[in-house]
């Protein structure tokens, strides 16, 4: 087998292991009743909704009919358009003064709504996309509602148990994460640096800006300690689920490039947004 298909290989296995990783570790950590109570707020449940699966795919598909985008470059922004929250939404919200219960909740209903949405709306809004629904709902059941089950019923079932395992599991899903990004640099650095000058990263950057600063903004009804969560879901995107139907199709690389370049956009937008919603609530504070 040539080093870049074993690579490939090696970069699935990473993803798989930091998604569900880091969704077991979530759901080990927040026991999913204190979410589900959290959903009790019938307007932050309405504007995850609104915000997650109406507003943000709205937004990609706008996106990519004013800038003039590669065809495949535009099916990525769409696929992640359709993919609210990372795993690690909880550790950015709680930097932000966020609230933990509500942070859980946002990944509850973003992991419902992404596997009732993408399977639907894949082949309909992505050029091109022809898997049938259920090879792109197998992978989001596997890799999202499967491992954060399983982590809120051992955390319901055995606490002290889940809370031992939680440090084991947070430093495999860095070593995992650490891998990630690696191998993503060595399989898609080159087509990185070709994206440059293609709009596709400021297109990219753009959708993240704007979807974080609209949820916060216009979002009327919902407490600043509940709208720095919906923000910063917004400002994070499931990875694994963008690219979940690309791999059920056979992978676009020029799509799969625009999914990746999600990681380091992700990361470094989810830390810059914190840190402004951090820094707006001290200074409300303050004054």
């Amino acid at each position: 087998m040539p080093m870049k298909n074993v690579l490939e290989l090696f970069l699935q296995m990473a993803l798989v292991l930091f998604i569900a990783g880091s969704l077991f570790e979530m759901g080990l950590r927040v026991p999913l009743r204190d979410a589900f109570a959290a959903l009790g707020d019938w307007r932050f449940a309405a504007a995850t909704v609104l915000w997650g699966f109406v507003f943000c795919p709205a937004l990609g598909i706008v996106l990519t009919w004013i800038v003039p985008l590669d065809p495949s470059h535009a099916s990525g922004l769409r696929l992640l358009a359709m993919a609210p929250a990372a795993p690690f939404l909880p550790v950015v919200a709680a930097r932000a003064g966020g609230e933990l219960a509500y942070a859980a909740a946002f990944l509850v209903v973003a992991t419902i709504g992404t596997i009732v949405f993408m399977p639907i709306a894949v082949p309909k809004l992505v050029t091109g996309f022809t898997a049938d629904p259920w090879a792109i709902a197998r992978p989001l059941l596997t890799l999202i509602a499967a491992p954060l089950i399983a982590g809120a019923a051992l955390q319901a079932a055995a606490p002290r148990a889940a809370a031992r395992m939680r440090p084991l599991l947070r430093a495999l899903t860095a070593v995992a994460t650490l891998q990630v990004v690696v191998l993503i640099a060595f399989l898609y650095g080159r087509d990185f640096l070709g994206a440059i000058g293609t709009y596709a990263i400021a297109t990219h950057c753009a959708f993240l800006a704007l979807a974080t600063a609209g949820a916060y903004f216009l979002t009327p009804g919902v407490p600043d300690v509940r709208k720095r969560v919906l923000a910063l879901g917004l400002c994070t995107r499931n990875i694994g689920a963008a690219a979940a139907p690309l791999l059920a199709a056979g992978a676009d690389r020029r799509a799969m490039v625009m999914v990746a370049l999600a990681v380091p956009t992700t990361v470094v937008g989810a830390a810059l947004a914190s840190r402004w919603l951090s820094r707006r609530d001290e200074r409300r504070k303050a004054a």
